[in-house]
């Protein structure tokens, strides 16, 4: 199946996936708040998007505070974002192979992606993605992804 192919008969989820999986693979990806908000600040030119976890305020306040000024940032620099509804989901596309060190203390609250060398269908179906998401709403409020496992 060629890569236009099989991108189209891809849902967005499996293209979140497959993003990144070849992102970590190719050392592309920042995770956690505060190491997102220092590329975010210092190059944010160099982001293909912004994951970031479904926070609702009754859960914990201070880090729906952070998620939505992340947000707003992203609608300002023009950065490719979405919320996903599961950490868990997250945490298992980007652990390590079995053998190395993993730390389970990693936060994949807020995981950046940056942009490829060289673009590919699957980055094209995500942009368009969040473009089309984007356009559907006067009160931008991205759709919350289902990552599969």
């Amino acid at each position: 199946m060629t890569g236009d192919c099989k991108a189209k008969s891809m849902n967005i989820g499996e293209a979140i996936n497959e993003t990144l999986i070849r992102a970590m693979t190719e050392d592309r990806i920042t995770s956690g708040i505060y190491s997102s908000v220092k590329i975010l600040q210092i190059s944010p030119e160099m982001v293909m998007l912004c994951l970031i976890m479904d926070a609702h305020p009754s859960e914990d306040v201070s880090i729906h505070i952070q998620h939505t000024l992340i947000e707003a940032y992203c609608l300002e620099q023009d950065i490719h974002f979405l919320k996903v509804s599961n950490l868990d989901k997250i945490g298992e596309v980007l652990e390590l192979p079995a053998g190395e060190f993993r730390n389970s203390k990693v936060d994949y609250s807020c995981v950046l992606v940056q942009h490829p060398k060289f673009q590919n269908n699957l980055d094209d179906m995500i942009g368009e993605f969040c473009d089309k998401s984007l356009l559907a709403d006067d009160m931008f409020s991205p759709p919350v992804i289902d990552l599969p496992v």
